[in-house]
């Protein structure tokens, strides 16, 4: 509207007419107008745009506040991801959960496939060999939230190559402190060599009847 509003009025009913499309425009038309502008450039425009490019595109997103970062991922979609690979869904899970793991898994080649599938990391916890094994085309995902709408889960599966297969696992973290007590004892074992004495005690008792001396650690029976 800008060449229409520094150009020339000739008289006052002009100049109102001038003034009077200017702002039907701005208030009916220009949103609309600024959107069809940056269709080649989806990112560039509104934040309802894009919106609907990504929904057209079978790419779910979380309405949060982080407009910017939404953006980049919507960029990274269109213009960046041709091949499909892990690497934009590591961009994706990062944009909208931030905490994640994605590990392709391995099969035990002596094993029933895919009952004994395992990421390079537990291989090597294990104690095996990654000769041992052979590459799937099965991949592990790994979120730390609370739920995963249903539609993240279908537009998870679209950000990849349709060869691959996603587990997806989800998990919590918490804090608390326990408080907790210990009980120890001590013990020393000693071992002595050597010639037991027992000292002599005198008994007030009749001679021939039984008596019973309780010592320290022994009992001493006298006839």
């Amino acid at each position: 509207m800008k060449p229409l509003v520094e150009s020339f009025a000739n008289g006052t009913v002009e100049d109102e007419l001038r003034q009077l499309f200017v702002r039907l425009y701005e208030e009916t038309l220009a949103e609309k107008a600024g959107e069809i502008n940056v269709y080649g450039a989806p990112h560039l425009g509104p934040f309802s745009l894009i919106e609907r490019h990504v929904a057209g595109d079978g790419l779910s997103v979380i309405r949060e506040d982080n407009e910017a970062a939404l953006r980049y991922l919507f960029k990274a979609w269109r213009f960046r991801n041709p091949r499909r690979g892990t690497h934009f869904l590591a961009t994706y899970l990062r944009v909208l959960f931030g905490d994640y793991e994605i590990d392709q898994l391995y099969q035990l080649k002596a094993g029933m496939y895919p009952q004994q599938l395992r990421s390079e990391k537990e291989i090597q916890q294990l104690g095996h060999s990654l000769a041992d094994y052979f590459l799937t085309s099965r991949l592990r995902v790994q979120l730390v939230t609370s739920i995963v709408p249903e539609r993240i889960l279908a537009a998870m599966k679209s950000v990849v190559a349709a060869r691959l297969i996603l587990q997806v696992r989800i998990a919590q973290r918490t804090r608390m402190q326990v408080g907790t007590a210990q009980i120890c004892y001590g013990q020393a074992v000693a071992r002595m060599t050597g010639e037991l004495q027992v000292r002599k005690r005198e008994s007030t008792q009749a001679y021939g009847m039984t008596t019973r001396f309780a010592g320290s650690n022994l009992a001493y029976l006298i006839n």
